[in-house]
Formats: structure tokens, sequence, C-alpha cells
């Protein structure tokens, strides 16, 4: 298992304020991150979530709108 990317990359997801909670899906996101070997690129990744963070649609509600999950 590769957690230190994987764990940059969930500190780099925000905590949004919508219907959705983080609460429960950090095993779940883990085990996809590695079935799809995500560690490989968990930089160009880490970076494009820091991206999408400053975009209008994530920002839109305070965040209401931020997808529970960016991979399955």
């Amino acid at each position: 298992m590769n957690a230190p990317e994987f764990e940059r990359f969930w500190a780099a997801w925000p905590r949004n304020q919508g219907r959705y909670s983080r609460k429960g899906g950090k095993a779940a996101c883990l085990k996809v991150w590695t079935k799809n070997y995500n560690f490989t690129q968990a930089d160009q990744i880490i970076k494009h979530v820091e991206w999408l963070k400053t975009t209008e649609a994530w920002l839109k509600d305070q965040g209401a709108y931020i997808p529970p999950r960016w991979f399955t």
C-alpha cells in the first residue's frame, strides 16, 4: 500500500458543506486509489485537485456541490 501519497490526496480533497459526508469514505477511497494505481501519479492528481478547488463550480454555495468521490 502507498499510504503517504493517499494521505496527501485525502488531505487535499476539500470537506464540502453539502449533503455528502466524507465520514466512512476513506477506506473505500483508499481501495479504489490502490486498485487504480493512482499512487503512480499522485503529484499530478493532487495538483489537479488543488486547481479544482479554485473553480467556480467547486466554490459555488461554499462547496455544496463538490462530488463525494472523484474517481470510482
